[in-house]
């Protein structure tokens, strides 16, 4: 008994380490969709579109993300960090916040759908209301060929 659970557990192990993508490719895909959301912001504010201290702090919620998610390489163009309030004062939160928040990624065959939306976060006492105005949709899709994830629409 105990030699075909060993068995099993082996050929286990060697078919997920010969079948996995290399590295985390989900943390490289958020990131590149963070990155043209925000430049996309950018580029609506240079039109007037938006007011000019939009990105002055770019605040997403801990919602959704990969709990090794790092904002290394964004942060270092933009002030970019996950939302806690303890940094906000009571009247900055009162009036609300921008924020962005990570929707439910979705996969579906071999395509993969990151949302990302903009909306607005205010405290009052002890209630929390998080207002949505939009947002962007990143689809990427894979390629046997390639091996890699590659944008193929932005919605």
């Amino acid at each position: 008994m105990k030699t075909i659970v060993s068995v099993i557990a082996g050929f286990m192990i060697s078919v997920m380490y010969c079948s996995a993508q290399s590295g985390n490719q989900l943390n490289g895909l958020l990131a590149t969709s963070i990155e043209k959301h925000i430049r996309s912001k950018e580029q609506l504010v240079k039109e007037g579109a938006l007011v000019r201290d939009y990105l002055d702090k770019v605040v997403f919620l801990n919602d959704n993300f990969p709990g090794d998610f790092p904002f290394s390489k964004i942060a270092e163009e933009y002030s970019v960090a996950f939302f806690d309030d303890v940094k906000y004062g009571k009247s900055e939160l009162r009036s609300g916040i921008n924020v962005f928040r990570l929707l439910p990624v979705v996969l579906i065959d071999n395509t993969l759908s990151i949302t990302i939306a903009d909306g607005r976060l205010s405290k009052k006492r002890s209630s929390v209301t998080i207002s949505s105005s939009g947002g962007t949709t990143y689809v990427y899709g894979y390629s046997c060929d390639t091996k890699r994830w590659e944008l193929l629409e932005t919605k």
